[in-house]
């Protein structure tokens, strides 16, 4: 027993030179007489070192605007780890996350991408403009440049927790909880995409508006993105018309 669970905990990319005696309690679940090591569990719930998490503020630039290690943990924090948490240190206060600063930087860099195709592209029309948007600061970039900064190792999240059902035929099976419009899946590029957001966030409370701004333009608005493949028409002859009525130029000419 004692060689399947090292080989299991193997596998998982978290030291236990710290740990006095392994398994970890809070990591073992007797079942039907047999102890059960979740390495995943344990894994996710082990904090990632002060000197990872300083060594990301340095790498991105914010070495000198973000110098506790704990605020920089806690951009790394998703809520859906609360619930992780909870269930193995159910007597131990909730860890902060970046639930809400997460949502505060996703309006900041919203705010910065729009007024920057604005103004660089005055004329474009307000689908484009909205998926140009989402071309920049989405979550897919989000979680894109989190990788890029080197991020991924300190994310703590839960992903949605498999339950137990028994069926009419005596048979037990696992299935994962279902979404809802209220509660869709959570995914791991949307728990990733969480951090860049919030550490927007943290560089506008602890330096100044212009500051983040600065931050959002460097890590996400100069990135190439091609408008011409989201400029799609239906009729672009009555387009081009509507055009140049509007603003009073002259009418083309076919040729």
């Amino acid at each position: 027993m004692g060689h399947r669970l090292y080989s299991t905990a193997s596998k998982v990319a978290v030291s236990a030179a710290h740990l006095s005696h392994f398994p970890p309690r809070e990591a073992v679940v007797r079942q039907a007489g047999k102890v059960v090591f979740d390495p995943q569990s344990w894994a996710a719930l082990q904090p990632p070192p002060p000197s990872a998490l300083t060594a990301l503020s340095h790498r991105i630039g914010l070495g000198s605007v973000l110098t506790s290690p704990d605020t920089i943990r806690r951009a790394c924090t998703h809520r859906s780890f609360v619930n992780l948490h909870a269930k193995y240190y159910p007597s131990s206060p909730a860890p902060p996350t970046n639930a809400d600063i997460a949502a505060l930087g996703n309006s900041l860099m919203g705010l910065f991408a729009s007024e920057y195709l604005h103004a660089s592209y005055p004329h474009l029309p307000t689908r484009v403009l909205k998926a140009a948007v989402s071309a920049h600061v989405g979550p897919l970039t989000c979680a894109s440049v989190a990788q890029e900064m080197g991020a991924t190792p300190l994310l703590r999240w839960h992903r949605q927790v498999r339950s137990l059902t028994v069926s009419r035929f005596g048979h037990t099976d696992l299935f994962t909880q279902p979404s809802t419009p209220t509660s869709p899946p959570l995914l791991h590029s949307d728990a990733l995409a969480s951090i860049p957001r919030a550490l927007t966030a943290l560089v506008y409370q602890e330096r100044s508006l212009s500051t983040a701004r600065k931050f959002v333009h460097s890590f996400f608005l100069n990135r190439h993105v091609d408008l011409r493949t989201m400029l799609k028409f239906r009729d672009p002859k009555h387009a081009l018309m509507e055009t140049v009525a509007k603003f009073g130029r002259e009418r083309p000419k076919s040729r």
